[in-house]
């Protein structure tokens, strides 16, 4: 987005409350976790968080959509390319960075600091190093995926209480969460770790593919996200 749209002239804009931006020129595009702002040299921005099914298309004019145009929830059109935000959970036109000030440095930040996410998320107080791996405010863009395996990685179970976890294991555990987050960075459904395929997410009652251990699910903290482990070598 930022290659094709920076510097462009939005000549267009829908629904109606995005009307603002038409004759706005981009300044740039930028994320912080799911969390995407377009932002225009009105001092305007278009936030828009992607949730689980969210996605933003680009695509010439008059170029045949991906996505059927009653899912779009947002649309920008530019003289030379059209920008269709699909299926977002939230699009709003807003000042600043207002709606993500709570939240943690985005995870594929160039200068994202491992050490800094494990202390911001220590000093959250989360119960347990499953909850502390999700909670944005510690580091954004981590989902439950990349929770469920990074733990199996490194075999601890997500239900470890955060206090047993030194500075060392939990600065490791954002670091890996990033690497495997890159490696994925694209847009392709299938994720691939390390160890290939998922250990674990989604595979609760199969085997461990390291123990052979069933594995098993269960909800956990405030969100109740389910947490996929094996009780055999994530002790």
């Amino acid at each position: 987005m930022e290659r094709w749209l920076s510097g462009q002239v939005v000549r267009s804009a829908r629904p109606a409350k995005f009307s603002r931006v038409a004759g706005s020129r981009v300044d740039g595009v930028e994320t912080t976790g799911k969390h995407l702002f377009v932002r225009f040299d009105s001092g305007l921005a278009l936030h828009s968080h992607l949730g689980m099914s969210g996605s933003w298309h680009l695509y010439r004019p008059g170029e045949r959509w991906r996505m059927p145009e009653r899912t779009a929830s947002v649309v920008l059109e530019f003289d030379d390319a059209v920008a269709v935000c699909f299926r977002a959970s939230v699009s709003e036109l807003v000042r600043g960075r207002s709606g993500v000030e709570h939240l943690g440095p985005d995870v594929l930040a160039p200068d994202f600091d491992a050490a800094l996410a494990a202390a911001r998320a220590r000093a959250l107080g989360s119960a347990t190093v499953g909850e502390a791996l999700l909670d944005q405010r510690a580091a954004a863009g981590i989902g439950n995926v990349y929770r469920c395996e990074v733990l199996w990685m490194h075999q601890l179970s997500p239900f470890r209480p955060l206090a047993d976890c030194d500075d060392a294991v939990l600065t490791a555990l954002f670091a890996s969460s990033r690497e495997v987050m890159k490696h994925n960075a694209g847009g392709s459904a299938a994720r691939v770790f390390p160890h290939g395929r998922a250990a674990v997410h989604g595979r609760a009652g199969r085997p461990c593919p390291r123990c052979g251990t069933l594995v098993q699910a269960r909800r956990l903290g405030e969100q109740a996200r389910l947490a996929y482990w094996c009780p055999g070598c994530q002790r």
